[in-house]
């Protein structure tokens, strides 16, 4: 530190003859200016010698000149030294601390993306779990529907073979309670076991819907009794009449059906949204994500020069001579990052750098 301030407190007692020096100069200079102009067309050996003589003075007064400013140059030099050394030991310092800030914003980021990584899993597994507790509620609903048209076409069948003779036995047949077998549901799920695996989701649900499912379908099948019933004295009299009421409810109860099965579908989507919304998302990270180019080998700068000059409008018309590989380099980074346009090679790979904001 004494060897640096010294260069310092030296320079005042150097520079303070710097004035006067340049005065001396400036007008030696001037005079030399006007000997030049003034200097005859050389046309023989002795104007040769005169132009030479006054050349040997004009470079000796440079040389004074020059040997006597060098210790002051040489000082401000050694002074630009010494802060250009300092500056750079403060930039360091900083470089140092937003490495950190990038180190911890990479961090950051990847913590992030784990979360996302894992809520997209547990979302997708949630999801799978609603479709499939839907396709369960459907099937179910399905099988209470098929067994519904079973009576349907039994009692359209009754009354295709209805006389007068058989009237009073059908219509005892048909005034009954009808039977409900909660059997025949697991049957059918084993039977239609392509759709579901899951047999403990399935009797879960079987029990959650149990008097849900067994009402609907007594009540429904007791109806069709009932409607049945009340066409018999039309059958008898008008067998299309009674069988165009019969098929007008059929396709009232499949016109149902389908909308049940509609509001099913749109109960899943709004459970799924639902799930959606609860998944807890990470807090955004205050970080600038670019991508750089990692040269694998030397074939990536002709991949880069020809990238270069598809994208560029400045090759069409433009002076190339002046553009450097690095500069290249950085327009088909530029490209990347800000239109997405990847220059895609085996010599060329890309790599992620965070930086904090």
């Amino acid at each position: 530190m004494s060897t640096e301030l010294t260069t310092i407190t030296e320079l005042p007692d150097l520079a303070k003859d710097m004035p006067a020096l340049l005065t001396t100069a400036q007008q030696q200079l001037a005079l030399c200016s006007a000997a030049v102009k003034d200097l005859a067309p050389i046309t023989d050996e002795a104007s040769k010698v005169a132009a030479f003589v006054l050349r040997d003075k004009i470079k000796l007064a440079a040389t004074t000149y020059k040997e006597m400013r060098m210790p002051f140059t040489r000082k401000l030099n050694d002074i630009v030294k010494l802060f250009t050394g300092n500056e750079n030991g403060f930039d360091g310092l900083v470089i140092d601390i937003e490495k950190k800030a990038d180190a911890w914003a990479t961090r950051e980021l990847q913590k992030k993306r784990d979360i996302e990584i894992a809520n997209e899993k547990l979302l997708k597994e949630q999801n799978a779990k609603i479709a499939l507790e839907g396709v369960i509620r459907e099937g179910l609903r399905s099988r209470i529907n098929e067994m519904l048209e079973h009576i349907r076409t039994y009692t359209g069948q009754k009354v295709k073979e209805l006389t007068k003779e058989n009237f009073g036995e059908t219509k005892k047949d048909l005034d009954r309670e009808p039977r409900w077998i909660p059997e025949t549901m697991d049957k059918f799920y084993f039977k239609a076991d392509p759709w579901t695996n899951d047999q403990e989701m399935f009797k879960r649900i079987a029990d959650e819907d149990f008097e849900t499912n067994k009402t609907t379908y007594l009540t429904q099948a007791k109806q069709i009794l009932t409607d049945s019933i009340s066409i018999l004295e039309v059958a008898l009299n008008n067998r299309a009449e009674a069988e165009r009421l019969q098929q007008a409810a059929a396709d009232q109860a499949k016109k149902e059906a389908e909308t049940q099965s509609t509001q099913a579908q749109a109960d899943v989507a709004a459970q799924q949204a639902i799930a959606s919304l609860d998944i807890v998302k990470p807090d955004p990270v205050k970080a600038k994500v670019k991508m750089k180019i990692d040269i694998i080998d030397n074939r990536a700068w002709l991949q880069m020069f020809a990238f270069w000059f598809q994208y560029d409008p400045e090759t069409k018309d433009g002076d190339l001579s002046k553009k450097t590989l690095l500069q290249i380099k950085t327009f088909c980074e530029n490209q990347m990052n800000t239109h997405g346009n990847m220059l895609e090679h085996e010599s060329i790979g890309w790599v992620e750098v965070v930086k904090a904001k």
